[in-house]
């Protein structure tokens, strides 16, 4: 079971769905807009441009989408292949943060950058981290210098470090 201020989370998963975001080491991108691959799995007609705005902003995709001649209209090819690895990990942030979740689990969400682009997605989610809880999961020790807490799992124990 899992407690969040002594009610079980899992008498109502609906309602924790939408407190939370998600992301993942290897994001699934679909060959469309940049709009599209943020709001994910939404119909044209129901996605919410200022949501996307405002994610593209606090992920810091702004001036990369800047750049591009059809803004978060342009085409990001199959599995991302126009784009680099750091943008990828954008577009994952700002698809966690255009539902507004409370919290945002980061599983090994940099782990396949280079040093460069995983000091500068870390800065991003420092940034994000005042109005949210943010839990990080990973290998790398310079991912976690910005937590406050860190917790490590060792022989199937949990130890506060």
């Amino acid at each position: 079971d899992i407690f969040v201020d002594g009610k079980n989370i899992f008498s109502s998963v609906r309602e924790w769905h939408k407190k939370i975001g998600y992301v993942p080491q290897s994001i699934y991108l679909i060959d469309d807009t940049i709009k599209k691959n943020i709001a994910f799995g939404e119909d044209d007609e129901n996605i919410n441009e200022k949501n996307i705005h405002k994610s593209i902003k606090d992920s810091e995709l702004l001036n990369f989408i800047n750049k591009l001649p059809e803004r978060e209209s342009s085409i990001i090819g199959e599995k991302g292949a126009k784009i680099s690895g750091g943008e990828m990990q954008r577009i994952a942030i700002a698809r966690s943060l255009y539902i507004n979740p409370e919290i945002i689990i980061f599983d090994e969400a940099t782990s396949g950058l280079d040093s460069d682009t995983e000091s500068k997605i870390i800065d991003s989610i420092n940034k994000i981290s005042n109005d949210k809880t943010i839990i990080m999961v990973s290998h790398k020790m310079s991912s976690l210098k910005n937590c406050k807490k860190i917790y490590e799992i060792r022989n199937k124990n949990i130890h506060l470090v």
